[in-house]
């Protein structure tokens, strides 16, 4: 989706908050709000977000997007994120945010949005009928009259 963004690889440092080019790389973008998953929720996810956090940063795990190896381990994760001031996000949010509006479309340069389309292909069909009725493209059905 993003094909000019470099991926950083990192040599088995599991927390990439203190891996440099990692840092670098975020410290670069001069941005304070992070969305972060991982591989892992309580390694990938939670650790850099924990050291993230306590740097002043407005850290969002999305946990859904991260993986987990029993549903203690996520529970532990999402406890210890959430009391530490990380926001706990799912997919759906953070798209719906990114996305902001959803008549912005792939068409008009946007591709987020076949992200919903992949995933969520109803949710296309509805979105794709609402962009319709709201642009004039498809008019709503005509009220009948009811006598009872």
């Amino acid at each position: 989706m993003f094909p000019d963004m470099e991926v950083i690889r990192r040599p088995g440092v599991i927390n990439a908050w203190r891996w440099p080019a990692f840092r670098k790389a975020v410290d670069d973008t001069k941005r304070k709000k992070l969305i972060i998953a991982g591989i892992s929720d309580s390694t990938c996810l939670q650790f850099p977000s924990l050291d993230a956090v306590l740097e002043g940063f407005d850290v969002h795990a999305v946990i859904d997007a991260s993986g987990a190896v029993s549903v203690l381990e996520r529970e532990a994760t999402i406890a210890t994120l959430a009391q530490a001031g990380v926001k706990i996000r799912n997919w759906w949010s953070v798209g719906a945010e990114l996305q902001a509006d959803w008549r912005i479309d792939e068409a008009k340069g946007w591709p987020y949005a076949m992200v919903f389309r992949e995933h969520l292909p109803s949710w296309g069909h509805l979105l794709d009928t609402a962009t319709a009725y709201s642009t004039g493209n498809m008019n709503p059905p005509e009220k009948k009259r009811v006598i009872l």
